[in-house]
């Protein structure tokens, strides 16, 4: 798929929320998810914006939850057990392909492949 950005064709951004937005857009943009998914608090544009959303309304229905990727890249659902942010992206547990980063400070990993 072609290059990540960092952006969205709304060209809003959403403190502490890019991480779902920005990788939602990308996927969309490259025809590997419809915008305005169910279930999902979206941008102007149709991009869902929770963590949270991607996980349950794209992952978990499109995706096997796998314990160990090994080193293959997957999406990746990460969470802050002790504070409850949540977190997003594509690639591996140490290595971010398409997002806004890692999540050094996540608690529990999910890995979609």
């Amino acid at each position: 798929m072609p290059d990540y950005k960092n952006s969205c064709v709304c060209k809003e951004r959403y403190e502490g929320l890019n991480c779902a937005h920005f990788l939602t857009n990308w996927l969309i943009e490259n025809k590997k998810m419809e915008p305005n998914l169910a279930g999902c608090y979206t941008c102007p544009s149709g991009r869902p914006i929770r963590a949270i959303d991607v996980r349950n309304h794209y992952f978990i229905p499109n995706f096997t939850l796998t314990n160990d990727p090994g080193k293959k890249e997957c999406f990746i659902y990460c969470k802050n057990n002790d504070n409850g942010r949540e977190h997003v992206y594509y690639g591996t547990k140490n290595l971010c392909s398409a997002g806004t980063g890692l999540y050094p400070d996540a608690t529990k990993y999910e890995y979609y492949i």
